[in-house]
């Protein structure tokens, strides 16, 4: 059994200006700098997490920061998961105008700016986004879909290295630090299986947590044993966003 908590990114550039100022890989604004200590404190006190995974924007690396600086032990840091990526990926433009695909942050800046994240270890060079054009909802469906099944083998892992379904009191946890509409499509491929939102993604605020639990049935004499029929995924919390005041509130 894993807790997955997804926490949306805090408020960055793009989100407090208009569309036509929209950056490629914006970083946070002073709020966003106010909201992700408040949640980095939030995770520190409601820790420890056995994994923890990050978006490789500069704004989810951002908000993950003042975490890591908290959290025991701090010298794990993050590994950097390339597919939590916001759906569209990294580009410049906005629509109606033609939006062209960027690379993203190098691994060498990733290196300078946030040292305590960890890259796949196939990135070696050169920008993270290796999208050459803009990505539509329906092309992220199957990334979500991807990331998904990782998390479904995290709880398989779990179990087997552990021999036995850990209690619901005390289970591993995994934190990741990702984007709204992502989570949401995310969140609706882990729930139910469909394409379409199981949340709006306006309604994933800026830090906000929403929590799933993936556990597995040990009862092998289930008449359908696999993977699929061992698996279970169940909302715990949805946009939780207690650690923020009234007025720090954002999307």
């Amino acid at each position: 059994m894993i807790d997955i908590w997804l926490v949306r990114h805090a408020q960055s550039q793009n989100n407090a200006n208009p569309e036509s100022q929209r950056q490629p890989d914006p970083p946070l604004t002073s709020l966003g700098h106010w909201q992700a200590e408040a949640v980095g404190r939030h995770l520190h006190d409601s820790g420890p997490f056995a994994q923890r995974f990050v978006s490789a924007f500069r704004r989810a690396l951002e908000t993950a920061a003042p975490f890591h600086h908290a959290a025991q032990p701090a010298y794990r840091g993050f590994q950097i998961w390339t597919e939590l990526f916001e759906v569209g990926g990294c580009f410049s433009g906005y629509a109606p105008h033609p939006r062209r695909a960027e690379s993203g942050m190098t691994v060498e800046e990733v290196r300078q700016h946030f040292p305590w994240a960890n890259p796949p270890a196939a990135w070696l060079a050169g920008g993270w986004n290796s999208l050459t054009e803009f990505e539509t909802m329906e092309a992220a469906i199957p990334r979500a879909d991807r990331v998904k099944l990782a998390l479904e083998n995290m709880a398989l892992d779990t179990q087997q290295r552990l021999g036995s379904e850990p209690t619901s009191t005390n289970p591993e946890r995994v934190l990741i630090v990702s984007h709204g509409e992502f989570i949401a499509l995310l969140l609706s491929r882990l729930l139910t299986g469909e394409p379409n939102y199981f949340v709006r993604p306006r309604s994933i605020y800026n830090t906000s947590i929403s929590k799933v639990r993936i556990s597995v049935n040990n009862d092998h004499s289930a008449p359908n044993n696999s993977k699929n029929a061992q698996l279970k995924c169940q909302l715990l919390e949805l946009n939780q966003i207690a650690h923020l005041s009234p007025g720090a509130i954002s999307n």
